[in-house]
């Protein structure tokens, strides 16, 4: 699909935003820790991330996808920074705004590691994203991805 130098300059931008997210959720910085995570998704899809938003998953995986199939390694990044939305979200006090970033991004994690992502920390992201959303249901969508990637693990 893609180069692994791509793959990997690409993994390494995400690590840098992901940290500089972080840093500034640390330091009660949501509104940039938001625009970052904005900025680094329009760089990743090419599209506004307000636009990005709206989009209904079909229309996300339309948009990643090139002439060899959907491109999972970017599909992984924006879960990554759909999880870090929501942890910004949340630690500013907004839980219900996090709960919708929390679940787009399991289900873009499960999408993506079942269309054969290898993302080792995928599983450990799922994992965490589980975790978070135990007391949330699920939509059918993101169940039957979560049945369907229980059964491959197993």
């Amino acid at each position: 699909m893609f180069s692994e130098d791509y793959i990997l300059r690409m993994i390494n931008r995400l690590v840098a935003v992901l940290a500089r997210v972080l840093g500034l959720k640390q330091a009660g910085k949501y509104d940039e820790a938001r625009q970052l995570i904005d900025q680094s998704l329009s760089e990743l899809t090419g599209l506004d991330a307000g636009l990005l938003k709206t989009l209904d998953d079909q229309g996300l995986y339309a948009l990643l996808t090139t002439g060899e199939g959907l491109d999972t390694a970017r599909l992984a990044a924006v879960a990554a920074l759909f999880q870090a939305e929501g942890e910004v979200l949340f630690t500013a006090g907004r839980a219900a705004e996090a709960v919708e970033s929390f679940l787009r991004a399991l289900h873009y994690d499960l999408e993506a590691t079942l269309r054969g992502e290898s993302d080792p920390q995928l599983a450990a992201r799922i994992d965490a994203l589980l975790d978070l959303l135990k007391n949330t249901p699920l939509p059918p969508e993101t169940l039957a991805l979560l049945q369907a990637y229980e059964e491959e693990i197993l």
